[in-house]
């Protein structure tokens, strides 16, 4: 009996003892002007304030955009757009589903415009009467777009970018690498999270 109790008791301590020894430590800095400070925090909220270098080596770099014809703006070209957030915008006037993606990128030209951000719409006709120009002019005063629209008539923006539906959207760097793209309508909510990553870059 005497012995198993024994047993029991150094049992016991050894337990106590190890988990004594498992136990986390807490190290905390202080100073006389201020409480306690859990230096693990201090040193999480650095690290989370100090800017994420992105390797770039995975990302392709936007081509240029080339046009006669600008609606909005002068021509602009990666030069111009250095320092920007850029949505690239395959679009065409009569497109069902283009026109139902265009609230969300006038709304993002009003809300990001001011912190860097340019829409730049690439007008590429999918029908004969979306090659007339002036029925262009027409479709962007119509829908009041109020950012860059490039005609792209001869598809050349549309075959150096490799589209192959309207509408599809490429969401471009400050240094000008694609970062995110979209084909067809949706998936709004993920673009604006994007935008708002590439501008806090």
């Amino acid at each position: 009996m005497k012995q198993n109790l024994r047993w029991v008791i150094e049992l016991g301590l050894l337990i106590v003892l190890l988990a004594s020894c498992a136990a986390p430590t807490l190290s905390t800095t202080s100073d006389a002007t201020g409480p306690a400070v859990d230096e693990g925090t201090m040193i999480k909220s650095q690290t989370m304030q100090q800017p994420v270098k992105v390797d770039k080596s995975q990302f392709k770099r936007a081509a240029e955009i080339s046009s006669a014809t600008w609606i909005n703006s002068p021509p602009i070209n990666w030069n111009d757009l250095r320092g920007k957030v850029v949505v690239v915008d395959f679009w065409t006037f009569a497109c069902y589903n283009c026109k139902n993606t265009l609230p969300y990128k006038k709304d993002w030209d009003a809300k990001y415009r001011e912190q860097g951000l340019v829409i730049l719409g690439i007008h590429t006709p999918e029908l004969s009467f979306e090659k007339d120009v002036e029925n262009v002019r027409n479709a962007v005063k119509d829908y009041n777009i109020k950012y860059p629209v490039v005609i792209d008539g001869d598809y050349t923006n549309w075959n150096r970018y490799n589209v192959w539906a309207w509408p599809t959207w490429f969401i471009v760097d400050k240094e000008g690498y694609i970062r995110y793209s979209h084909v067809g309508e949706g998936d709004y909510a993920k673009s604006e999270q994007v935008i708002q990553e590439l501008l806090a870059e």
